[in-house]
């Protein structure tokens, strides 16, 4: 996906004129639907910017600039994708290929996907989406990389596509095969709602070597308890679904079940304040997937993640910076805390 971005805060009438709630999204259902929310935000003097986004992307773009910044062994990072030739799929392989994150071949999908990212005045963000309609399915690139990798992190969001609950499945059984960790995110409440019993279905084929994340409404939808069943509810809930799972809650910090073991994690400071939280979520994932592969335990990562994202929420944009990563790194300590008896921290940090 490729994000459109708005460099300020879009009103409530701009909201209204796009037809999508504050802090909702909408499925735009084509081309022609799209260039129309583009000349709204043109008329409006809303200015914009474009980056290669997709929540997956952005996660992968901050691990790799962590490893980057960082004396450790080197991370290599790939991502697969239904990137067309056309001018947004060029620039989306060019940005990712620029940030240490290589683009696997896929097939030619017409029009590269993008998303409206509207940020409001409080940070809160809403979405405009356009996908894709090809079925999704696992390539021959992907296998053999999933095959080979350490890690592969399955993005909620996908589950709305064609084919997603068969294409999933597959490559988390090909990861299970070969001793590979899978660390998915639930993408959003909606998503969770609409697709509960696929991803449990995931989680049960996964078990104790899935790292879940999810927000707490997207994990009570998960549990099948609505939206309000409260974060401390939610981590033991998922806790017994998966090996490692975590729920975020906002300011009041996050929660880590490591092999039944939970951490609290208080939210990181903000000092100028919160500006938009698009991308908070990923930049979490990122700081967490990027402390436990270079061995740290899960209440280090849990801490790293929340420092992570709160780089991100201090700005629009919703990518790790690369200065922001050399000032993260720097927060790691070089000596590793002692191994805890996990088997799902051993193999993930096993090289």
């Amino acid at each position: 996906m490729v994000d459109i971005t708005s460099d300020s805060a879009v009103s409530g009438d701009i909201l209204k004129q796009l037809r999508v709630e504050k802090g909702g999204r909408r499925v735009l259902g084509s081309l022609d639907e799209r260039s129309k929310a583009l000349t709204i935000l043109q008329d409006s003097d809303c200015s914009t910017k474009i980056t290669a986004g997709g929540s997956v992307a952005n996660t992968l773009v901050g691990i790799s600039r962590l490893s980057k910044a960082s004396r450790r062994k080197k991370i290599h990072v790939a991502l697969s994708s239904s990137c067309s030739t056309d001018a947004i799929g060029q620039y989306f392989s060019a940005s990712l290929n620029n940030a240490g994150v290589a683009v696997l071949p896929s097939e030619d999908v017409g029009h590269t996907g993008t998303v409206f990212v509207l940020a409001s005045p409080d940070g809160q963000r809403s979405f405009l989406s356009y996908f894709q309609s090809e079925h999704m399915k696992v390539s021959t690139s992907l296998r053999v990389a999933v095959s080979q990798c350490r890690l592969v992190v399955v993005e909620g969001y996908m589950w709305e596509m064609p084919g997603a609950a068969e294409a999933i499945t597959e490559v988390v059984a090909i990861a299970k095969a070969h001793g590979v960790q899978v660390a998915m995110t639930a993408g959003d409440p909606g998503v969770v709602a609409r697709n509960r019993d696929k991803i449990l279905q995931v989680l049960n084929l996964g078990g104790r070597d899935i790292l879940f994340f999810s927000n707490q409404e997207e994990a009570c939808e998960l549990l099948g308890k609505g939206r309000v069943c409260g974060a401390n509810t939610a981590i033991l809930g998922l806790g017994s679904l998966c090996g490692v799972a975590v729920v975020t809650d906002g300011s009041r910090g996050s929660f880590v079940s490591c092999m039944g073991q939970v951490h609290t994690i208080p939210a990181a400071e903000v000092p100028t304040g919160v500006v938009d939280t698009c991308g908070a979520g990923d930049a979490y994932a990122a700081g967490f997937c990027y402390a436990i592969m270079t061995g740290h335990d899960c209440a280090s990562a849990g801490a790293f993640a929340s420092s992570t994202a709160a780089q991100v929420i201090a700005r629009h944009g919703a990518q790790l910076l690369e200065s922001e990563a050399q000032e993260l790194v720097e927060l790691l300590p070089e000596t590793l805390p002692l191994a805890v008896s996990a088997t799902w921290l051993s193999k993930s940090a096993a090289a």
